[in-house]
């Protein structure tokens, strides 16, 4: 007869996500959820694609003017980010 090992569904949970670094992954979605709901939802439609990496923000605007206004508001816009997310602080924000 085998004797097995008990594991606690927590920590194999814990363990899977450390293994696949799925902590990070999940951080990195609620800061794309984080940027739309300090920005609205209306800029949606201007942005047509936003990712995270490396505590860096990179985010492709279609529309030059409304660029132009968030490249002044950056700094405004990374404090509002880092204030909310306590697991993941941002760097930079990247426009591109």
């Amino acid at each position: 007869m085998r004797k097995y090992k008990i594991n606690k569904i927590s920590d194999l949970i814990t363990e899977f996500k450390s293994k696949y670094k799925l902590d990070l992954k999940v951080n990195e979605l609620k800061i794309i959820d984080l940027w739309f709901e300090i920005l609205g939802e209306s800029v949606r439609k201007y942005v047509p694609k936003i990712s995270v990496k490396k505590n860096k923000i990179y985010v492709l605007i279609l529309n030059p003017s409304f660029k132009n206004d968030l490249i002044y508001s950056k700094s405004e816009i990374i404090n509002s980010i880092n204030l909310k997310s306590l697991n993941y602080k941002i760097s930079e924000i990247i426009f591109l």
